[in-house]
This record gives C-alpha cells, structure tokens and sequence, in this order.
C-alpha cells in the first residue's frame, strides 16, 4: 500500500502550526492510538472540531511515537464549547483509519482504537460524511454524549452502560461492538485480498466516490447507518477471519465477548432504567433531547392494570441518564397512572392520567398548572391520548367519557370539555399544521377528524380496526396504528367496567389462541384531505403483529411499536415511496428484535436519529396467574425500561408538534 495523502498534510499543518502565534488560551491534550491491541506507531493523527452544518474544521496534527503517545500542546482555533474527535491512519494504508469523538470538551487525556471508531460511528451515524462529521448541533451533543455508554473515550474500553446487566444479560450490543470492531483489525491484519475486497464492497450503500477505495470509517458508517443491510454477510466475513478452533474453542478474536451466531442486523442497542421507569407509555422528546414518559404503574409495586398504584411523569437525559425521582417519578397533580397521556408543547409537558387528571409541568418537573384551574375534575374520568398543537392549544381524549378536552394556548385555566359525534373510546389525539384535530377512536374503526374551530362538523374516516396512535409526517399525511385486523372482533365493553379493559381481554383472546395466533393489526395512511392512499392499508408482511402506535423520522419513513411480538418496524413512508425505484410506500425495511426489546407501545426520533423505545410490558406469553413471586393476583409487569437504536433513523426538530420536520 501506498504512503497516505494525510502525511503530506500532516507536515504541511504542523508547518502552519509553527507560524501561527499562541491563542490566548491553550489546552493540551495527550492520547494513545492503538491497532491490534499493539502501538500504532509513526502514524498521522488528527484533531478535529464540528461547527454543526458547516463541518469539521482541522485544529492540529500530530504524529504517534514507538507507544503510539501522541499530544497537542497548541490548539488553535478551538473554542472551549466545540464539538471534538480525533481520527488515525495507518502510516502504510491510508484505508485503516480509527477515530475517536471526544465530546463537547476537550480532555487532557484519552484513547482511540478499534472500539472508540465503532462507538463513534454509530452514535454519530447520521453525521458521518467520510471523516467529516456534521449536522445539525443539538444531534451532535447527543451523539457525543450518548458515545461513553457504548466506549469510554478517555480508555478506549467499554462503556458502564454496555456492560451493566440491564444490557450484557438482555441483549447483543457488547457482542455487535466486538465483532465490528475485530472486523477493523482483521482488515489491518489480512493479505487476503478476496476477503479485503468483499470488506470494502460493504461501504457500497452509502459511499459517495466509488472510484476511491473506501476506508475503515466508510465501512462502518453504511453498517452503523443501515444495520441490517448485508448482516449475515458481515458475520460470515468475520468467521472467516476467526475461524473456530479444532476442538470449538474460543475464536482468536483481538475482541471478546463476540457474537457466535449471524444476527438480523448489527443495531447498537441499549436499554436503560430509573427515575420512576416501570411501565412507560406515550414517548416525548424534548428541545434538548430528553425523553419523557408516563408511567401505567408505580416502579415496584406489582400492580396490576385493574387494581393500580399508577406512576406518574419519567424523564431521562440525552444519553439515558435518569433526572426523575424514584419510584413514582413526578405525581404532582394526583396523577395515579399514565398511559398514552404525555404531550410537549412548546413550553411544557402535559400529562393526563388514568385517573381523571391533567397536569402541566415545566421541563424541570414543577408542576405549573392543573385541569382543576378549570374546574373541570370531575367531569373527566380516563385521559388516554394528549397533543400539543402549532396553535398553542392542548388536546387531550377522555376513553371512558368518550369526550375530549381542550385548552386554549395551553392555558389551564382555559379548558373546556368538547364533545364530538361519533367519538368512541378515543385513545391517540393529534393536531396538524392546518388546526385540524385527529382522534383515533380505539373502541371502534374510525378516526376522526374536525377543524380545532368546529368540531361539529367531523369527518368519520374508516380505518379498521382499533386504531391506537397517531403521527403527522412532514407532507401532511395522518399514519394510524391499527391494534387488529379487519376481521377481527373488537370486544364490547361490559357494563360499568372501564374502557381500556377491552385491552385485557384482547390480551386474554391472544394468549388462548397459542400456536393457532395470526399476527394481527394494520397501518394506514391518511391525506389530509381526509383520504385514504389504500383502503386495505398496510399489514407488513407479516412483520407486524398488534401496532399500537407510529412514529415519523425527518425522512418521512414509518416507525411502528409492534407490541406483539416485541419489535421495532421500520416501514417505506411517502417520500421513499416517491423516489425510490423499487421501494413502494408501506413496504417493510426491516424488522428490530432483542432483548432489550419488549412488549413496545410507542417510540420517538430524537435529533441525533436515536430511536427512543417505550418497553410498557414484559413478556405477555409468561403473565402469570397466582404465584408465590406476586400473591393472588394477575399481574402484566411492567417492561422497566426505554431502549435506544443507536443513529437508525432520520433526525427530527424536536419537540414534534404538529407535522414532523427535520432539524
């Protein structure tokens, strides 16, 4: 292999370096690259600082001695609130490159190898441009903050996330980094050149000049983009590498644990808990990228969803870190329960609960406002969907009063109880960018649609059957969750019970059928004239089973909580639909599945492209009955967690209010 382009420019910038005067403040910052668990030695390595949209800018270059120490001493250029990352290459192959993202400050010490480029790339996955990392800001702060759960950077070894048992026992991201991450030195290490080859092959998805030989960092980022594409091959490549001992031994991977089996995707996901997690619901992402979530029961209580001790409002950081109390989350307001109840509007958190209350919070978990401002307790009985609107004014849909509440510019002393024809059951509420207000009906198979100015005059639009949430892409278009299929029964309430036990029973008819269970339910789409683009909708393939909500990315594509058989669906929207040659609206790209996956209602795009997943409930196949664990009671417990797909969507404008948009 030819000497890199980067070591002309490596001399040509510590030359520049040398003529510019001292910045008025200087940071200095040691490291240590390595490459097959050994120095890398006299290689070029590059300090980096992202200026959001407009890209990297080069801040110093420096060169690895015989321990592969490298250090800046004169930083020009740099600011203190910049976003950095290092990346190295190989002196004698400039397609084996690492890097390493540093975060939003710069350290005086830390690390890049094989596993600092696999975290980054992945956390960053919606940024990468070759080694340019750009995007909009607020992604890049939580890609950087999210890239320690995965790497620490300052080591270059495992993230506490990764390795905590919520995650090293419940799913396959510390085997994924491995495998990827053995892959790299594999490519270092080979004179295989078919092997190399069909290595570089895997940046075809997303490689922009093909008439260049990809790098290391290019492969990566088309993995980390699209996980899915290509996974058995990638495995196959690995085992090539590390082929199994005589004997079945352990594999002579530089990296352990590895994956021992080709998997569906090679998706980077964690799962994290606290703050009052139990049973989350509805997902809001915030400006700042915090995930909120309502609780249908308290953390530890074993509650069961007819006789609750509900909890109330989570909030996690960014990067998963817990910021609500433990174990009730936020209950101010006398919130006993939340389920599909917690809205952003531009200026707080809404949260309605299974118990009748509505209450408004500011980011910092003050409670700011009440229902009872207006009086309006006990004419509200079972709060299921809330949303904010463009206009400022706050929806929110009473199941059992079949009724919905509305609250001019978000003012709690400004509600009042609409009552709208043809309302049943009504669960997901969403408000467009014209001031029409959508409801899904989940007692029966229609959405509903009226101008927020009069809601006498409402559309009834058919969308069989049970339809749960709802979400406005960035053209206009309302996609729907329907729990069952066509030709499925809905079960009629029985008399004076509440009108989410129809959901018990479901479960109950779901659970008898065993072996003989058809995967159930359909997502359809709706212009916003109010028509549908198929009347038949979209059943998946086969990949959906009970959807109980959807989620839009900035690239119009459809995200779909798959509660019944625990996945993560990620179907063709309207605008691939349009431009793709040989994918059509509705077709199912790829179907998530893991551990760290369960039984999901609901799931949410930050601006990094992080999907944000709600485990409302554990496994429904294993609900128990009277046990010596619970005591006489039938008990659903609780999923206990948001999951996170590291950098697989589309980044969005959050919070998404109205239509979604990209940041």
């Amino acid at each position: 292999m030819p000497m890199i382009t980067a070591v002309r420019q490596l001399i040509g910038a510590l030359a520049l370096l040398a003529l510019v005067p001292v910045p008025s403040w200087a940071a200095q910052l040691q490291g240590v690259a390595t490459l097959g668990g050994e120095p890398l030695v006299a290689s070029p390595v590059i300090l980096w600082q992202t200026d959001g949209e407009a890209g990297a800018d080069q801040l110093g270059a420096a060169v690895t001695d015989e321990n592969g120490s490298f250090t800046f001493s004169r930083l020009d250029g740099a600011n203190e609130d910049g976003l950095f990352y290092l990346t190295a290459a190989h002196v004698e192959n400039n397609q084996v490159m690492l890097m390493s993202a540093i975060g939003p400050r710069l350290q005086e010490q830390v690390f890049i190898n094989e596993l600092t480029t696999i975290a980054t790339i992945f956390t960053h996955a919606q940024f990468m441009n070759g080694v340019d990392i750009r995007g909009n800001q607020r992604g890049l702060l939580i890609a950087a903050a999210n890239m320690p759960n995965l790497v620490d950077p300052l080591t270059g070894t495992w993230g506490e996330a990764v390795l905590s048992p919520l995650n090293a026992r419940e799913n396959n991201s510390l085997a994924k980094l491995n495998t990827l991450a053995s892959l790299i030195t594999a490519y270092y290490r080979t004179e295989d050149e078919v092997w190399a080859d069909a290595f570089e092959r895997l940046a075809l998805p997303v490689q922009q000049d093909r008439s260049v030989h990809p790098t290391t960092i290019d492969v990566i980022a088309a993995i980390a983009q699209q996980p899915w594409i290509g996974a058995p091959d990638i495995y196959d490549l690995f085992d090539r590498a590390f082929p199994v001992p005589e004997g079945g031994q352990r594999r002579e991977a530089p990296f352990v644990p590895y994956l021992d089996f080709r998997p569906r995707d090679f998706a980077m996901i964690l799962a994290f808990a606290g703050g009052g997690i139990n049973a989350p619901a509805r997902l809001a992402v915030d400006r700042w990228g915090n995930v909120w979530s309502g609780q249908v029961w308290m953390q530890g209580s074993l509650s069961s969803p007819g006789q609750n001790i509900g909890g109330g409002l989570a909030k996690l950081g960014p990067n998963g870190e817990p910021k609500s109390p433990a174990p009730t989350g936020w209950t101010a307001g006398d919130l006993n329960g939340v389920d599909w109840g917690v809205a952003n509007a531009y200026d707080a958190i809404w949260v309605g609960s299974l118990n009748g209350e509505i209450s408004k919070f500011n980011f910092a978990g003050d409670l700011i406002g009440t229902s009872e401002d207006s009086k309006l307790n006990g004419e509200i009985q079972q709060i299921t969907g809330v949303s904010g609107a463009a206009s400022e004014d706050v929806w929110a849909a009473d199941a059992q009063g079949n009724q919905l509440i509305y609250f001019r510019n978000g003012n709690t002393e400004n509600g009042k109880i609409i009552v709208v024809d043809g309302l049943d059951r009504p669960f997901g509420v969403v408000v467009d960018d014209e001031d029409r207000v959508w409801v899904g009906n989940g007692g029966s198979d229609t959405v509903l649609r009226f101008n927020a100015g009069d809601p006498s005059k409402a559309k009834s639009i058919k969308v069989p059957n049970a339809p749960r949430g709802l979400a406005i892409d960035s053209l206009g278009n309302i996609w729907v969750a329907s729990a069952l299929s066509p030709d499925t029964p809905l079960p009629e309430p029985r008399e004076g019970e509440p009108a989410l036990s129809t959901f018990d029973r479901i479960i109950e008819q779901f659970l008898a059928e065993k072996d003989s269970h058809a995967p159930q339910g359909r997502i359809y789409a709706i212009r916003p004239d109010g028509e549908l683009i198929t009347a038949e909708g979209f059943a998946g393939d086969g990949a959906l089973d009970m959807p109980w909500s959807v989620s839009v990315d900035g690239n119009d594509d459809i995200w779909i909580a798959s509660l019944w058989n625990r996945s993560v669906v990620l179907m063709a929207g309207v605008t691939r639909g349009e431009t793709s040659l040989n994918t059509q609206v509705g077709t199912v790209l790829h179907s998530f599945q893991s551990g760290s996956i369960k039984g999901v209602t609901d799931v949410a795009t930050d601006t990094a492209g992080n999907l944000w997943i709600a485990n409302t409930w554990d496994d429904f196949s294993q609900a128990p009955e009277t046990s010596n664990l619970v005591g006489p009671r039938k008990i659903w417990r609780g999923g206990g967690t948001l999951a996170v797909i590291y950098g697989v969507a589309t980044p969005v404008h959050t919070p998404i209010i109205g239509q979604t948009r990209r940041p």
